[in-house]
This record gives structure tokens, C-alpha cells and sequence, in this order.
């Protein structure tokens, strides 16, 4: 049976618990006698012009409901499932169906292009999640993705490279050695094209480890391998690397040129080196950087000057020597980043010279004694 449709005067009305044959307005809390229809209810509601008027409309509406439109479209009627589709509807997705393979494909692309972990297939969290999704999809395990999936992708995603690679005559390689936090070396080699469209495509070729010693001959029979496979031994016009004699004597039959960001980190280093003055500001500001990021109180305080001063909050960048590559699309900010925090500082003492007590307030909690010199900020 269907339900019986509510009467819009409800919205106005609530019925008394400890009396039932009566309902109370909500606009003047008056009590209405009830009995069983809404007739005292609606005459009631005159008492109140301007909720009636409203309830009319929408009482009119229940009446009459308007004809389907362009804004109004037929509601869909609900249709009896058979039974064989109430069976269907229970039953996980065959591994081979169409549905579950796209699904499948599109979970291992997931875990390529977020750098996910295989493990998480596994999780509480992502399993309700999918189930959630498509209660009728079975997640594949670690293995079968491993076996399966993720080798089908490799092969479609190297087939894709190798057709780029041989629409052009000429490609750019970067390469840098680094270590792992696992203290493992490992080499990595990318390749940059411009196509016959003129857009410049970049390709990781490989990532592979480089145990022994990183000496100029290993680490060329590697970049060698490396270049035969993927057939553009004869494409090469220049290869980026690092200032490391190794990497550049490996290389010396390719034509290497240095990468701009470890020449323009060399030139920033020798640039201190050259004015002991500056050298000195840089140990002081690498020592202040160091101390808010080890105390908490203290990066607290400064957030709290730097509202008092009306300053926009900015944490502190920290001088840390990285080996940072191309690769990664990072510069190396040891001292890059002190050079910059100290033309702000002078720049902060010229808008407002009161600022500069409040360095020199933390540089005593920091426990520098150089910090308790005055800074001649002019020599920033």
C-alpha cells in the first residue's frame, strides 16, 4: 500500500505527546483541538495571513501538481528487479568482465602515478572504501597486481617512450648519482625531447642501483647499458650532470655539460667564501633557522611577533646541504636560502628597525655567543 501523503499544514503544527487530540502552533504556540483531520488546523492558520498564504500555495501544489517540463522532467517509476536481477545484483564482477578489468587498470594506475604503496590494497580504510564505490568489485591482491597489472602497464608505458624516442634525431640525458636513506646508491638516468609539435617531453629511462665503488668506468658501463637499450646511442647531444669528477670523466665520450643549479649553488658558495663578513652573517642565520626548527617555544613566539608586527606569517628555511638533482625539479637551497633570508632581514630593519631586537632576543636564547655582537645591518 502506499504511504499516505503528509498534509503541508504539518510544518506548522506538532502534535502533544501528553495529549494527542490536540497540536500546537509553532508560530504562536496556541493549542489547536485535533480530530483526525486538519480542518481546525487550516482554519487556524488564518490567524496568521502571511504562513497562510505560503501554506495555500503549497497546499495547491499538492492538488494540482504542474504538468512535467523542461524544468520539471517525469519522475522516474521505480520498477520490481526480477529475480534473476536481485541474484545478479549480489554476485562479485566475473575477474575477466569488462567492468572489473577497467577498474583493476585504473587501481594500478593509481598506485604508479601516486607513488602509493602496494600495501594498501590491504587497509581496513581503502577496502570499505572501493566497497562503498561498487559493493560487486573484488580488490586483487599484492600479488596479482604485482604479476600482472603493474608489468602489463611497464610494457605499455615503454612502448609509448620508445615511439617518442624514435620521432627524433636529437635527446638530452641527465643523469645523478644518489643515495637512499637506506645508504644505498643508486643512478638515475632522464631523457628530454622536443617533438614534431615542438612540446618538450621528459622520461625517467631507468632507475638502477650502483653498488662497489662509483668509479668513472662503472658508473659509464652503466650509462652505456642504459642508452644501448633503449636504442639512442647515436641521438645524443649532451648529457647534464653534476660537477663530480666521476660523473663528469663517465661521461667525457657524450659531451657533458654541468647542471645550472649545482653551478649556481657553487657560485653562491664561493661568493661567501670570498667575504668573510658574509660567511659569518650566514653561520649566525644557518645557527637562528637551526634553533626554531629544534624549539617549539620559540617558533611560537616568533608567529606571535610576526602577527604583532603585522608581517605575513612565514616559516624559516632552514640551510641544509642536499645533494638535489634535476631530477626532482629542486635546487639546492643551503645557501641560496641564507643569501636571501639576509637581504629580507635588512630590508625587514629599514621598514621597522624595532624588528632587529627580536632577532638579537632569540639569538641570546640560542645560546650563540657571536649573536652578542651588534649587526651592522648595512653590510647585508
Amino acid at each position: 500500500m502506499a504511504e499516505r501523503k503528509r498534509s503541508p499544514v504539518w510544518l506548522y503544527f506538532q502534535i502533544q505527546a501528553e495529549n494527542e487530540m490536540t497540536a500546537r502552533c509553532v508560530i504562536c504556540k496556541k493549542a489547536v483541538k485535533y480530530s483526525g483531520n486538519t480542518t481546525n488546523l487550516y482554519k487556524h492558520m488564518k490567524n496568521h495571513p502571511r504562513e497562510n498564504k505560503e501554506l495555500q500555495k503549497q497546499r495547491e501544489e499538492v492538488r494540482n501538481p504542474p504538468p512535467p517540463g523542461p524544468d520539471r522532467p517525469t519522475p522516474p517509476t521505480e520498477r520490481q528487479r526480477s529475480l534473476a536481477e536481485a541474484f545478479q545484483s549480489g554476485r562479485e564482477y566475473p575477474a575477466d568482465s569488462p567492468r572489473a578489468v577497467e577498474i583493476t587498470r585504473s587501481l594500478a594506475e593509481m598506485i604508479v602515478k601516486d607513488l602509493q604503496p602496494l600495501s594498501v590494497v590491504e587497509d581496513d580504510g581503502f577496502r570499505n572504501f572501493v566497497r562503498t564505490l561498487d559493493p560487486r568489485y573484488k580488490i586483487p591482491s599484492r600479488k596479482s597486481l604485482m604479476e600482472g597489472k603493474l608489468p602489463a602497464l611497464y610494457e605499455d608505458c615503454c612502448s609509448k617512450v620508445r615511439k617518442a624516442l624514435s620521432g627524433v634525431d636529437n635527446v638530452v640525458l641527465t643523469t645523478d648519482m644518489w643515495t637512499s636513506r637506506a645508504t644505498e646508491a643508486y643512478l638515475t638516468v632522464s631523457c628530454h625531447i622536443i617533438d614534431e609539435n615542438w612540446q618538450m617531453l621528459a622520461f625517467v629511462l631507468e632507475t638502477c642501483s650502483v653498488p662497489g665503488q662509483h668509479t668513472a668506468d662503472n658508473i659509464c658501463s652503466e650509462l652505456t647499458r642504459i642508452v644501448e637499450e633503449w636504442g639512442i646511442t647515436d641521438k645524443i647531444l649532451a648529457v647534464i650532470t653534476d660537477n663530480g669528477a666521476n660523473m663528469v670523466a663517465a661521461q667525457k665520450w657524450l659531451g657533458t655539460l654541468p647542471m645550472f643549479c649545482y653551478t649556481l649553488n657553487l657560485v653562491v658558495k664561493d661568493s661567501f667564501k670570498a667575504h668573510p663578513d658574509l660567511l659569518e652573517i650566514q653561520q649566525k642565520s644557518s645557527a637562528i633557522v637551526a634553533f626554531f626548527h629544534h624549539s617549539t617555544k620559540a617558533a611560537d613566539k616568533l608567529k606571535e611577533i610576526q602577527k604583532q608586527q603585522k608581517f605575513p606569517e612565514q616559516k624559516l628555511i632552514q640551510a641544509v646541504e642536499t645533494s638535489s638533482t634535476c631530477h626532482r625539479n629542486a635546487v639546492s637551497e643551503s645557501d641560496l636560502s641564507t643569501f636571501i633570508m639576509c637581504i629580507k632581514l635588512k630590508l625587514c630593519h629599514q621598514l621597522c628597525p624595532s624588528s632587529c631586537n627580536y632577532v638579537k632576543l632569540f639569538c641570546r636564547g640560542c645560546c650563540i655567543p657571536t649573536c652578542s655582537k651588534r649587526w651592522d645591518m648595512d653590510r647585508i
